[in-house]
């Protein structure tokens, strides 16, 4: 496994060392914070709240971020829209 100079320096490890590495899982739900454009378009649709809620985080980040990324609030609310039928169809917006 490759490590960078700062992991290898904080286990006082030279490049070629064997060192042994224990790892856990992180069990933490990722919560994604939807913007408010998208929570008003998706409580306009049950069945495209819940298919929202079934995506992956990677996914409900990515339409997330896509939304709130907008500089004008009415890009905001437009993308929000078009957002609605991308996710019942279990499309990306990018």
């Amino acid at each position: 496994m490759a490590a960078s100079k700062l992991l290898q320096a904080g286990a006082k490890a030279d490049p070629g060392s064997v060192v042994t590495v224990a790892m856990d899982v992180n069990r933490k739900e990722r919560v994604v914070a939807v913007p408010l454009e998208l929570k008003r378009a998706l409580v306009k649709s049950k069945k495209a709240a819940r298919a929202f809620d079934a995506l992956s985080y990677s996914h409900r980040k990515q339409f997330a971020d896509w939304v709130a990324g907008a500089k004008l609030p009415a890009t905001r609310v437009r993308r929000a829209q078009e957002a609605i039928p991308l996710v019942l169809a279990k499309t990306h917006p990018i």
